[in-house]
């Protein structure tokens, strides 16, 4: 296993449970964080850390799998399952892909996939 599939991995299974500058210790100073459905990225481990974080409060649980992790040098492409446990008790579930630049130990582009639609149709994503 590379060093950047190391540091996805291990970012990918434990970003729920990290602290907010635990967090910006795996962003260059300079990172970028995209989601191809958004219009606006993150740039900056300090902007990525707080949506993060503010993000993260509004569910009571959140799992994050790998199913697959490939690279080519330090550009990573990794599959994951994500399970968030909603206040309410409700379950959502969904798959994503993220393609992933590491440079010096530290990521500096995140771009993530995955269906913001069907993710609205499990819930309300204002939902709490």
């Amino acid at each position: 296993m590379t060093a950047a599939v190391e540091l996805v991995t291990r970012f990918c299974e434990e970003w729920h449970r990290l602290s907010p500058e635990e967090i910006k210790g795996f962003f260059g100073y300079e990172g970028v964080y995209r989601h191809v459905s958004i219009e606006r990225s993150l740039r900056g481990h300090l902007e990525i850390a707080g949506a993060i974080e503010i993000y993260r409060a509004r569910f009571e649980q959140i799992e994050s799998e790998v199913l697959r992790i490939s690279a080519a040098g330090e550009e990573v492409l990794s599959e994951r399952r994500e399970i968030f446990w909603l206040p309410s008790g409700r379950i959502v579930g969904f798959e994503a892909m993220s393609s992933v630049e590491v440079r010096d130990g530290k990521i500096q582009s995140w771009t993530d996939y995955f269906d913001v639609a069907g993710l609205k149709r499990q819930v309300d994503v204002t939902e709490g």
